[in-house]
């Protein structure tokens, strides 16, 4: 396998719906895009994610923001 890949990471509300999206170069780490979907809307009460995103970072900064982390 080779050749260039493209990530999409998105956020999305309760039901799925997309709130935000960022494209990043396949071998990107996933953390690395987490602030910027963050930043984008309000605190959300939980958020739910893969172990990509799984950084005491991340989990600081949602425990600042009161975000239960459900990684």
């Amino acid at each position: 396998r080779g050749g260039p890949t493209t990530k999409i990471h998105a956020l999305t509300d309760g039901c799925g719906r997309a709130v935000a999206f960022t494209l990043s170069p396949g071998n990107h780490a996933d953390i690395a895009e987490a602030p910027a979907l963050l930043d984008k809307c309000p605190a959300p009460t939980r958020l739910l994610a893969d172990k990509g995103y799984d950084a005491n970072g991340l989990r600081d900064r949602l425990a600042a923001t009161e975000t239960e982390a459900v990684i």
